[in-house]
């Protein structure tokens, strides 16, 4: 499998030199500048960064920060400067990896599949939990083996979760790899998009048993059940059976029957028990007559 990695560099010379390298060690990539950076790291399934510093027109530790804020992959560091200061800073900004200059081509290729290694293993392009794949590479997202078609946003915030299935994401951190740092605090976005993906991936939308909402954190992708596709939904509570009951929701209505408390009541009530009637009055028929 082609290891494909994102080169931010805005040196030419620089930039033909490490292209030179990876291409030679068997690695595709990609190009960008410090502006289109954040953006092609938001919208594509890159494996690896290589951030080439000094960057004109931005700070390589600032991006570095930023690039964390939005994706998982690794991130090395290109560098000249050998303080401690400078390289201690880099990790704690989120940097996997630093590299000083001379750059050797075997040991920048083996540093990189040593990082893909401890991440994720060296990858085939896929993403399994369970009876749930996705397919990086053709972007396609599959369930029960059958395709299952999503948008590029739902795509993106499915794979943010199958990356950390089994744990909770915060809404943070989806919010910030999906839509970006900008949009941390919208997470309506976050709500309506996780309906939409559970409307496509769940069995019963209504009673989510995949995309677990852990209340004030985020969410949770669990593995999913082996049900047959479009299974039956679970049994529903039962329902009081009460002659001459509609199940139209009313305000004052019993959970999960469609009775109201009023009709409840009167349905209950014994037979034998008979409201007190007033005793007619006799009418007045006059005067008897005489035969």
């Amino acid at each position: 499998m082609t290891i494909h990695l994102l080169l931010v560099s805005s040196d030419d010379d620089a930039t033909q030199l490490l292209e030179g390298m990876l291409a030679a060690e068997g690695f595709t990539f990609s190009h960008a500048d410090c502006r289109r950076a954040l953006a092609y790291a938001r919208d594509t399934e890159t494996q690896v960064i290589l951030i080439d510093t000094p960057l004109r027109g931005g700070d390589g530790l600032e991006l570095c920060r930023e690039l964390r804020d939005i994706t998982d992959a690794p991130i090395v560091l290109i560098g000249s400067d050998g303080r401690e200061a400078d390289i201690v800073r880099a990790f704690e900004l989120g940097a996997d990896d630093y590299v000083l200059r001379p750059l050797r081509s075997r040991e920048l290729a083996a540093r990189v599949r040593a990082l893909l290694r401890r991440s994720n293993g060296v990858p085939d392009g896929r993403l399994r939990l369970g009876d749930l794949e996705a397919n990086l590479d053709e972007r396609r997202v599959y369930r029960h083996g059958q395709l299952v078609e999503l948008s590029p946003i739902e795509f993106r915030l499915l794979v943010c979760l199958l990356r950390e299935a089994g744990r909770v994401v915060s809404h943070r951190k989806l919010m910030a790899q999906v839509w970006g740092g900008q949009y941390v605090d919208c997470r309506h976005y976050l709500r309506l998009y996780i309906g939409y993906l559970r409307s496509k991936l769940e069995d019963d939308p209504r009673n989510p048993k995949l995309i677990l909402n852990e209340w004030g954190i985020g969410y949770r992708l669990v593995a999913p059940t082996s049900s047959a596709p479009h299974a039956s939904s679970p049994t529903s509570k039962p329902r009081l059976a009460v002659k001459g009951l509609t199940d139209t929701p009313h305000r004052g209505v019993q959970p999960g029957t469609g009775v109201t408390d009023t009709k409840l009541r009167y349905a209950m009530r014994s037979p034998h028990r008979r409201r007190p009637h007033s005793r007619r009055r006799p009418l007045n028929r006059g005067p008897r007559r005489s035969p």
